[in-house]
């Protein structure tokens, strides 16, 4: 409700990165962020894509996952390169050093609320879960979106990219869930 302003008065939680905090212990764990990451990369890219492959993997998930550093590694596919013969050449895995984080060195909350409406399109296209407005999951990730979002001003200057991003996702998502838009 505090849209586009921060939040306040919230009983010792004043402090934006202690609220950051909160909202990144309601992360999931690994392998469903994982999952939940596939399933926005095969399914959403065609209606709702504004956050590439690379940018995903190489960029956002390793602000808040480990893991996300070795995915690199599984995603490297030998034959992705073709000498001048035609001949496939080895892909080298990117080093550590080519994902980047923010100017800050940590993340934002803004590419955190950017990694949460990842995970809530993720779970909308689930075929295991119910489609909007009944998914439950992508409901609760779509909250935390609007609560990381609203950490950092949104309008007090130039917006990010993870910004604009997040908040074209959460337009796409309203128009999903609105009531005029269900087909019951």
């Amino acid at each position: 409700n505090a849209f586009p302003a921060a939040p306040a008065g919230l009983g010792g939680y004043e402090d934006p990165s202690t609220l950051q905090a909160l909202v990144v212990e309601q992360l999931p764990e690994w392998p469903r962020a994982r999952q939940l990451c596939e399933l926005y990369l095969e399914q959403a890219p065609w209606f709702f894509g504004a956050i590439t492959r690379r940018q995903l993997l190489e960029e956002l998930l390793p602000l808040f996952y480990g893991e996300a550093l070795d995915l690199q590694y599984q995603d490297a596919s030998p034959a992705s390169s073709q000498d001048s013969d035609g001949s496939p050449q080895p892909t080298l895995p990117l080093s550590r050093s080519a994902f980047t984080q923010s100017s800050t060195g940590k993340a934002t909350a803004h590419e955190l609320a950017l990694l949460l409406v990842v995970f809530c399109f993720g779970a909308l296209t689930d075929p295991g879960s119910p489609p909007a407005p009944d998914n439950a999951e992508a409901s609760r990730f779509y909250q935390l979106t609007r609560a990381a979002i609203n950490l950092e001003p949104v309008l007090d200057r130039p917006p990010s990219v993870a910004t604009v991003q997040t908040l074209s996702l959460m337009g796409i998502y309203q128009g999903l869930v609105a009531d005029e838009n269900s087909i019951e």
